[in-house]
């Protein structure tokens, strides 16, 4: 049975770390020593003026935060599925994406 190769994540912090210790060696030699592959050190390499100006928390693991999602209308929605569980009708999945779709249609 084959298994699902799990994808490695370098905190930005990492990899300032390693940017500085393969200074001035071959991508092979640098591959070697840090145990990365050579592709994600060369994808550093051209990143790396972005990695060093990153002024973020240490601890991410990437270099934007991101979009927060935002429901503008989740307590309607909520209300909504208390509703239907206080009435015992069966919540699904559907029934949340019908109640959106006519309440708000934009």
């Amino acid at each position: 049975m084959l298994t699902k190769r799990l994808r490695k994540h370098y905190t930005i912090n990492t990899k300032r770390a390693v940017l500085q210790a393969i200074m001035g060696k071959t991508e092979r030699e640098a591959a070697w020593s840090e145990g990365i592959s050579r592709w994600t050190l060369n994808d550093w390499r051209i990143d790396e003026e972005s990695i060093f100006a990153y002024e973020g928390s240490e601890k991410t693991l990437s270099r934007t935060p991101g979009r927060s999602e935002t429901v503008l209308f989740s307590v309607e929605l909520i209300t909504f599925m208390k509703e239907a569980r206080r009435d015992s009708e069966v919540l699904t999945a559907k029934t949340m994406a019908c109640y959106v779709r006519d309440q708000y249609p934009e």
